[in-house]
């Protein structure tokens, strides 16, 4: 029997995938040009590229949150992120903020969370 899911079992959003395959690239290969095309189609987000694109706002959203600094063309993206400050943990819904705090208190790996390693510059 399955258990009813909700919010906090759905898909992670596409900012997060995305920071986690650019982080990724980064520490791979420092400096490497990622085609947005091909990023934005294996993330599931279609291949247009305009203002309103869904890359678009998906590059928008890591820059806003901070996993990523954009200068020009060039996009440099956090190896690891920050703990997600306090004034943003209370705009989400009760249950979400539970699912965090669980989260954030689980091992060691979380203390460790608030160094932030230097940024690695990904070219878009």
């Amino acid at each position: 029997m399955s258990k009813p899911c909700g919010s906090v079992c759905s898909a992670p959003p596409p900012h997060s995938v995305g920071w986690s395959r650019l982080s990724r690239i980064a520490n791979a290969r420092p400096n490497t040009a990622v085609d947005i095309t091909d990023l934005a189609v294996s993330l599931g987000l279609g291949v247009g590229l305009g203002r309103n694109a869904p890359i678009t706002r998906t590059l928008g959203r890591m820059v806003m949150f901070g996993g990523a600094l954009r200068s020009g063309d060039t996009l440099a993206v956090r190896r690891a992120l920050p703990d997600v400050p306090a004034r943003m943990t209370n705009r989400l819904s009760y249950t979400a903020r539970l699912a965090h705090q669980r989260w954030a208190y689980l091992g060691p790996e979380s203390a460790n969370a608030a160094e932030v390693a230097p940024s690695v510059e990904v070219s878009l």
